[in-house]
């Protein structure tokens, strides 16, 4: 596994969807059980304009779902190569991605999470990009019109925007241009919005829907003895990885480990999320991509190629098998 996959080859690369596809193969073959996530959820009128017609539960449904991880898959193998995760480019942090998302079905099926996680990294890639160059005050415009968009598809988004701006803070690249900037990247898909619903006389009504949906509890996925071992593994693996991230920040570039504080930044965010009424299990998506992201950092560091190639092909054994017990 860790052989094939640290390689930058396009057999690699290709053999991600395959990947992704094992480790959903409970979702496909029980797509009715794909929504227990979501049943009490409020959705935005966005979102059901976009996804409203498709049942849920449905076989396209978890084809969608299946895409939408794929394309986070994607977008997580960037930030890992692109941002010095590794010294070298491979598909590592997509497949550690694959592996650590897997775990609970609630955080596979199709969610307004889906988009969120692709707008998201897709955010945190422009603001990474931005730290790199002088100019940053269009990359801190473009972060913030993907998180407004994101709030448009899923209002709980806004409980995000304290960590955008940490983010934004640690990476050192806030001053009153890029805050200017910002402003405008949040108010440019709102204001199109609230003219569309205004033009449509139902502002009214969509305002109290978001201001629902964003206080509205989510329905906790109930845990049996094997959810709860797989939670303390899952947790003692990335406290390993952030533990691991923190020792090794004077040993690289200061850049990089603005980036890698970024990145605990996010994991931590999330997982305290996880334990609030307002969330459930499906923030595993956003812990696994912060988490595979310090995962592909930590075993490339594993002083032996056997204890990497242990290391990961445990991992990838056991988060298969456990996707068939909760």
């Amino acid at each position: 596994m860790f052989r094939f996959f640290s390689r930058n080859s396009f057999l690699a690369y290709a053999a991600l969807p395959v990947m992704l596809i094992l480790y959903r193969l409970r979702l496909i073959s029980s797509p009715e059980i794909s929504f227990v996530a979501a049943d009490t959820d409020l959705y935005t009128p966005l979102w059901n304009l976009v996804f409203g017609g498709i049942a849920e539960g449905s076989t396209l449904s978890v084809a969608i779902a299946i895409i939408f991880a794929f394309v986070v898959t994607l977008v997580v193998n960037a930030l890992t190569v692109t941002f010095k995760f590794v010294e070298h480019a491979n598909n590592l942090g997509g497949f550690f991605f694959i592996i650590l998302s897997s775990g609970f079905i609630v955080s596979q099926s199709l969610h307004p999470v889906s988009v969120f996680a692709i707008l998201f990294g897709t955010a945190v890639y422009r603001m990474f990009r931005g730290a790199m160059s002088e100019s940053y005050e269009r990359t801190c415009f473009e972060s913030a019109f993907l998180m407004s968009t994101a709030f448009l598809f899923w209002a709980k988004t806004v409980w995000f925007v304290p960590l955008h701006a940490v983010i934004l803070f640690t990476l050192r690249t806030v001053s009153v241009r890029s805050f200017v900037a910002i402003l405008l990247g949040i108010a440019s898909p709102l204001a199109i919005a609230a003219t569309y619903f205004f033009c449509t006389d139902s502002l009214v009504p969509v305002v109290e829907t978001y201001l629902k949906e964003m206080l509205v509890p989510t329905a906790f996925y109930k845990t049996n003895f094997f959810a709860r071992s797989y939670i303390v593994v899952y947790a003692l693996i990335l406290i390993t990885a952030i533990l691991n991230s923190m020792r090794n920040m004077q040993k690289i570039k200061i850049i990089e480990s603005r980036f890698c504080r970024a990145v605990i930044w996010i994991v931590f965010c999330a997982s305290l999320f996880i334990i609030l009424p307002l969330f459930s299990f499906e923030m595993q998506i956003l812990i696994a991509m912060g988490g595979a992201m310090l995962l592909t950092s930590y075993v490339m560091r594993l002083p032996r190629y056997r204890w990497q190639e242990i290391f990961t092909s445990v991992l990838a054994l056991a988060a298969w098998i456990v996707q068939w017990y909760f």
